[in-house]
């Protein structure tokens, strides 16, 4: 059987994010540095306040900034590369993987299906 080829696929929020962890891992924000608002990195990128708040949200998870209500985004005082290290990159994905992740899905959504119905009788 043919390989499966590897589409990547990129929201804006993604390459938002990825732009400014690069600027973060750079030097241009620094650990302790305040952020722009969403406005003005809504302004500033061209893009929706929305996809800015998915693009901060992602940083957050990657535990680069972190949000004061109502102080702002800062960096973290971590050391960004100890950060990243946690998100190697995942390996790439076998046709065998792919067939046994399928399995497991249809294992799952049989058995809940299942309890759904005896639920609702």
């Amino acid at each position: 059987m043919k390989a499966i080829p590897q589409f990547k696929v990129r929201k804006t929020y993604e390459e938002v994010s990825d732009y400014i962890k690069d600027q973060i891992m750079n030097g241009v924000y620094k650990p302790g540095d305040r952020l722009p608002s969403l406005r003005e990195f809504s302004e500033l990128f061209g893009v929706g306040q929305s996809t800015m708040r998915e693009a901060i949200s992602a940083l957050k998870t990657m535990g680069l900034v972190t949000i004061r209500q109502g102080e702002g985004t800062f960096v973290t005082r971590l050391n960004p590369d100890e950060v990243l290290s946690g998100f190697e990159p995942i390996q790439p994905v076998t046709e065998q993987d792919i067939i046994s992740l399928l399995e497991v899905r249809k294992i799952i959504e049989t058995g809940i299906v299942q309890l759904a119905a005896e639920e609702t009788f």
